[in-house]
């Protein structure tokens, strides 16, 4: 085995110039120092990056949940205002239903006498019935608001739903489709019970989009959930996110946030509240900050690389100069010049012309 100076990489280093070493050492060194670091950085990156995407989903989702309860109690004043209104007191006053009396459905496209003018101006989506009960919960009359149907389910109201005198708001499914259920009692000046006043609000996309008018959330939708099946009842995006469909398919599109209603009873339905984010725009904000970290990196390397780079050159320099003087002093004191090999590693000449210059100076002693 030859020694390690007469190697082929020791001879192929020795004619290397040390500033031409030093770039090859910077970027090596720079290259491996990023590699390293993008592995890392990049991983504790996304894990900070999804906690924080996931802390921001969570309140958007607190957002809309409270403005959709706000928007919901827009419905309870309303009814509480209509139902102690001075023209619902006039027109029951004198008014007894019999029994045996059916319902009287002729409320389209007119105003009901009980109801004063101007009662929905303030709401975005009216309501699609109001309905006037007696106090035994029999549907007396009807104001239809659109061309929806009454869902059949009606037709037998809980009694426990009108048992109460306050306001009351019920998420329920009718039909197959989710509604926003609000009576009110009707006394008179005595207490005693005339009537209730209920409104019929369907939840539908127009409903959900109106709740969500006020907030400034991009790139969320909101839907109703039927938490037993994991179905979607209705969301504020049918195309993207249809009624019917499961959330158990949607999740691999879209980052989900659950979240239970605590303030409404449901006559007969498990519902929920989910808010859902695309990972296609959350993905796209993830690939543009880690590029632009990965950036700065990379332009962290470099910058590096160049300083090794410039350190390396001038100590060259300086090795140079302190050759060219034991070249100058050999030609004094021992008759015989050393040039600098300009193309050469100055390292290895001067370690080689060191040992060379005290032999030599053994010699002449």
């Amino acid at each position: 085995m030859l020694p390690l100076d007469k190697t082929l990489v020791y001879r192929l280093l020795r004619r290397v110039p040390l500033p031409l070493l030093s770039i090859l050492v910077g970027l090596v060194c720079g290259l491996v120092t990023w590699v390293v670091l993008d592995q890392i950085q990049h991983k504790a990156l996304r894990e900070i990056f999804h906690k924080e995407l996931q802390a921001q989903v969570d309140r958007r989702a607190r957002a809309s949940l409270v403005g959709f309860g706000q928007y919901i109690k827009h419905y309870i004043t309303a009814t509480r205002l209509l139902a102690n209104h001075r023209r619902m007191f006039m027109y029951l006053e004198p008014l007894s239903w019999f029994e045996d009396e059916a319902a009287n459905p002729a409320y389209q496209g007119r105003f009901p006498p009980w109801l004063p003018a101007g009662t929905f101006q303030n709401l975005q989506i009216h309501p699609a019935h109001i309905l006037l009960l007696d106090p035994q919960g029999h549907k007396r009359e009807i104001y239809r608001l659109s061309s929806r149907e009454l869902p059949p389910e009606l037709d037998a109201i809980d009694e426990i739903f009108l048992s109460e005198s306050q306001v009351q708001p019920f998420l329920t499914e009718l039909g197959g489709k989710p509604y926003l259920l609000v009576a009110e009692g009707v006394k008179d000046v005595g207490g005693v019970l005339m009537a209730y006043l209920m409104l019929v609000v369907p939840i539908d996309d127009e409903f959900l989009t109106a709740s969500r008018k006020r907030l400034t959330l991009k790139d969320t939708s909101v839907a109703l959930l039927d938490a037993d099946e994991g179905r979607v009842l209705a969301s504020s995006d049918p195309v993207n996110l249809p009624p019917g469909s499961l959330l158990e398919a949607l999740t691999t599109d879209y980052v989900v946030t659950v979240q239970s209603f605590s303030e409404y009873n449901g006559i007969d339905l498990n519902v929920q509240y989910a808010t859902f984010m695309p990972r296609a725009s959350v993905e796209a904000t993830e690939k543009r900050i880690l590029n632009m970290e990965r950036r700065q990196r990379l332009i962290a390397a470099m910058v590096f690389i160049a300083i090794f780079t410039l350190v390396i050159f001038l100590v060259s320099l300086r090795l140079h100069r302190i050759m060219q003087r034991i070249s100058e002093f050999s030609q004094s004191v021992l008759r015989q010049t050393y040039p600098v090999i300009q193309d050469a590693n100055p390292l290895f000449l001067l370690d080689e012309w060191i040992r060379q210059f005290i032999h030599l100076v053994l010699e002449k002693r």
